[in-house]
């Protein structure tokens, strides 16, 4: 009920058309700050998804390949390397 009186109170034509101008003005700025301000966030959780699947990722390669070198060490077998030689010796007796 202000906005409508406000637009209608008896002015010139310079200070209505001004306060419609301001009043589209302040609109159209909230709305790009609105706007910008909800891209910014998904761009930021895109980013935060994207370098957490990474860090997951290196999380599990890391603790496979702790594995793999504690099992290599039961069996005696040495260095994954070592494991990784002997298997290919194994599949190709030249």
């Amino acid at each position: 009920m202000a906005c409508f009186s406000f637009f209608t109170a008896p002015r010139s034509v310079f200070q209505r058309s001004y306060a419609y101008f301001s009043f589209f003005l302040g609109q159209l700025w909230w709305l790009t700050s609105f706007t910008l301000d909800v891209h910014l966030d998904v761009l930021q959780s895109t980013i935060a998804r994207k370098s957490f699947t990474s860090m997951l990722r290196r999380i599990q390669y890391l603790s496979a390949l702790n594995a793999l070198q504690k099992s290599a060490s039961k069996m005696h077998l040495g260095s994954p390397e070592k494991l990784d030689s002997r298997r290919s010796d194994s599949r190709n007796p030249a």
